[in-house]
């Protein structure tokens, strides 16, 4: 009786991580999209989860510059040169 549930928890669980891996595969890119070149923690917080996505085996494809990670528009060398002007 007990092999028989814990098989069932298995394939339910197989299941999960199965479904939770084509939400994260079908949802990253617009994740990224609203992260990248924001000064805020969106881009730490997509970052820190897709490199957690990465070390679990998911495969990402770039995005259609190439590229996975978000780049934070504080560091950003337009952002120096606006802020520089400025002052």
């Amino acid at each position: 009786m007990l092999k028989k549930e814990l098989e069932k928890k298995c394939f339910q669980l197989e299941k999960r991580c199965f479904q939770l891996e084509g939400i994260i595969k079908d949802t990253w890119w617009m994740s990224r999209r609203y992260a990248h070149g924001r000064s805020s923690t969106a881009v730490s917080t997509y970052n820190n989860a897709i490199k957690l996505v990465q070390e679990l085996g998911i495969h990402i494809y770039p995005d259609l510059d190439g590229l996975i990670k978000a780049k934070d528009g504080m560091f950003d060398k337009e952002w120096f040169v606006v802020k520089k002007n400025k002052d």
